[in-house]
């Protein structure tokens, strides 16, 4: 009697649902995910903390226009 779950597909493709053509093609992925992730949180976290530098600044040129990128909502 054959398995219910044939997991062959998945044994067989394990390394292209990693990380996809990568040497030879672009990365795909897991491994692409991972790498947009990455990079998303290093970019909010420098967008985050600039955003709010700006707002405690002194200078109200530059104190009153950070706080309106961010939704009331948030706050």
């Amino acid at each position: 009697m054959e398995p219910f779950f044939n997991t062959s597909v998945i044994t067989d493709n394990f390394t292209y649902f990693m990380i996809g053509r990568f040497p030879h093609g672009p990365l795909g992925g897991v491994g692409l995910t991972l790498y947009l992730a990455v990079v998303s949180c290093i970019l909010s976290f420098f967008g985050g903390l600039i955003l709010g530098l700006l707002s405690i600044s002194r200078f109200p040129l530059v104190h009153y226009p950070a706080p309106k990128t961010i939704p009331s909502s948030w706050r």
